[in-house]
């Protein structure tokens, strides 16, 4: 995904650490800059600081919970020139259905569901537009049949897998390209803090994330 084909800036949303860090490193090596959004500003600004003083790539952090509408509109009033979009925020609490709460079963719907719909509908407009564009909506394995302990969480990322499907066959005519990411369990810090309890149903192997020409640095307690 490089600036030519794409523009010159990309959004990651949901980039603090894990998977979007890992995308936000992977589109500064190649070339492009950055908007990064999250809720946790201090990792945030952690990550915005190292791509410039690494790759010398413009980045601009929105702190934002994009599982509420004044969060989304955050990341929606991005005026860059944004070319590929990541979509990658979501919530995954382990446990039975019934064990969560009414709380967690609503907020997993806003920014499992609602968040990328919204995104793709605010930016997709954009790219088709402009002639150009990439998106990338996070979905998982998990999407591919119902399971267990994440039944609500396996059900949100079918939506997102079945709504990237379809804009896939919608945007081509358009020039924009787009992707259902579908990651199994993979070693991020967040994951790691989840499935860590003694006697836990998720066991290795883990897929572990890159860093361009290094692993991931905050994978240590992980192994």
């Amino acid at each position: 995904m490089n600036r030519d084909r794409y523009g010159p800036w990309a959004l990651v949303a949901g980039a603090s650490d894990g998977i979007g860090a890992a995308f936000a490193t992977a589109l500064a090596a190649g070339g492009l800059n950055l908007v990064l959004a999250a809720r946790r500003e201090p990792l945030l600004t952690e990550l915005a600081q190292r791509l410039r003083d690494q790759y010398a790539t413009e980045t601009r952090t929105v702190v934002a919970d994009q599982g509420t509408h004044d969060g989304l509109d955050a990341v929606r009033a991005s005026t860059e020139d944004i070319g590929p979009v990541v979509v990658n925020a979501a919530s995954a609490p382990i446990a039975p259905y019934l064990e969560l709460t009414p709380s967690q079963v609503d907020s997993m719907v806003e920014l499992n569901g609602r968040a990328p719909a919204v995104l793709a509908h605010a930016f997709g407009a954009r790219m088709k537009e402009r002639g150009r564009g990439g998106l990338i909506l996070l979905s998982s394995v998990a999407s591919l049949q119902g399971s267990a302990l994440i039944a609500h969480y396996a059900a949100t990322k079918a939506y997102v897998r079945v709504l990237a499907e379809g804009l896939w066959y919608e945007w081509r005519p358009y020039g924009v390209d787009v992707l259902a990411c579908c990651p199994g369990l993979v070693a991020t810090p967040r994951t790691h803090v989840t499935t860590r309890r003694p006697g836990h149903w998720c066991r290795r192997p883990w897929i572990r994330l890159r860093w361009p020409g290094k692993r991931w640095p905050c994978l240590a307690a992980a192994r």
